[in-house]
């Protein structure tokens, strides 16, 4: 190595060849080594122990002036308080008590950005903590957040593009959200609000307390109530629980109303099946089930109303065709030969067919209207009868 010799000028240190770069105070050795700040505030590059700069404890500086406002400034110091600040033009300090911040010189938080946005990006890191704690953590490699407390191993298992907020939250199914405390959304694509709630189903939605949605794209808002039938609806609270979770089935619940009292008292006050049939009232005790085609709405303990208007669907459909000179209106031996085989008037179902098949209410009062103008007719007929005979009566 060629032999260097060095030459003091105004204080500052040269060396006598340029080749090899090293000054201090020139402008001209531009690499390996160079400082040249005469004339700022504090100059540069300072590290003592002792003297008069700095009460005598001043460690470290490196930079452009020896003030917060001055640019390229890092300085590290320790006793004489100032711990360490990087603020090249204006972006970065750390203050005494190890507060980080970005475009503000008096961060007060350990991590703070002033008018500034903060982004992460990449798809490398892993978990970085497992177990109990309070944290928020952002994972590259699944790209999952979470922000809270858990107390257990409620985030040992994350879901890929996944987000847990709030206490004891999992969210452990791909796409899945689980909000509130101790809610679990285990199902893909599934959400989880409210408390101690479950959304297991694919798409499923739960909302409320102690409730469970676990029939894929099934939604429940209620207290202590499950969704269980695939694409169902339940509100309310302890609903009574049937159906298939994955698949369509036109016999099973759609949309619930549960009114049950707990867990071992649990009750609808309406079920609305996937075929449109409709109970109004306990289904334990019957009623869709025993409903006939073409009926669609079964109310249990009967219905209590003011008004009641049963549409017809025309002239056909009631009784004035009695009237029509056409009708074939039985004798009264035929009607009488009727009623001692069947037990009921021709026309008229019997009791057993009311109690299998229920009565329509617009048939059967048509079938009574018939009843009542068949009964005219004979009534017309007897009077017919009583005057000719009363004519002859007195003809005599």
């Amino acid at each position: 190595m060629k032999a260097q010799y060095w030459t003091l000028i105004n204080n500052n240190l040269y060396p006598s060849t340029i080749g090899n770069n090293v000054g201090v105070g020139t402008s001209i050795a531009t690499s390996v080594f160079t400082v040249n700040t005469p004339g700022a505030t504090g100059s540069g590059i300072r590290v003592q122990k002792g003297g008069v700069a700095g009460a005598g404890t001043q460690t470290s500086f490196l930079g452009d002036g020896g003030s917060a406002s001055a640019y390229g400034v890092l300085q590290l110091f320790a006793l004489g308080t100032m711990t360490t600040q990087i603020y090249a033009g204006g972006n970065s300090y750390f203050n005494s008590t190890g507060n980080l911040g970005v475009g503000t010189t008096t961060p007060i938080a350990k991590f703070h950005v002033y008018n500034g946005s903060v982004l992460y990006s990449g798809t490398t890191g892993s978990t970085p903590t497992t177990g109990a704690g309070t944290r928020m953590m952002w994972i590259p490699a699944l790209s999952a957040f979470r922000a809270g407390v858990v107390t257990g191993t409620q985030w040992n298992t994350i879901g890929v593009s996944s987000t847990a907020f709030g206490y004891n939250t999992t969210a452990s199914g791909d796409v899945s959200t689980a909000f509130g405390s101790n809610t679990t959304a285990s199902g893909a694509g599934s959400v989880a609000f409210g408390s101690y709630n479950i959304a297991s189903g694919v798409s499923s939605l739960v909302n409320g307390a102690l409730s469970v949605a676990s029939g894929d794209y099934s939604t429940a808002f209620a207290w202590g109530s499950t969704a269980q039938s695939f694409a169902s609806f339940v509100v309310g609270r302890y609903n009574k629980v049937s159906g298939t979770p994955t698949s369509w089935v036109d016999t099973d619940p759609l949309f619930v109303i549960g009114n049950g009292g707990s867990d071992i008292t649990k009750n609808n006050a309406i079920t609305v099946l996937k075929n449109g049939k409709t109970l109004i009232g306990n289904p334990s005790l019957g009623g869709l089930s025993d409903t006939p085609d073409g009926y669609l709405l079964f109310v249990r303990q009967g219905i209590l109303t003011e008004k009641v208007k049963v549409a017809i669907y025309n002239t056909a459909y009631w009784a004035d065709y009695v009237f029509d000179e056409k009708y074939e209106l039985k004798s009264i031996k035929e009607l009488e030969s009727y009623v001692t085989t069947n037990k009921h008037l021709p026309n008229v179902p019997s009791a057993e067919e009311v109690v299998k098949e229920g009565i329509d209410m617009a048939t059967m009062d048509a079938k009574l209207l018939e009843k009542i103008e068949e009964l005219s007719l004979y009534i017309i007929q007897q009077n017919k009868r009583i005057e000719a005979l009363e004519k002859n009566v007195q003809d005599k």
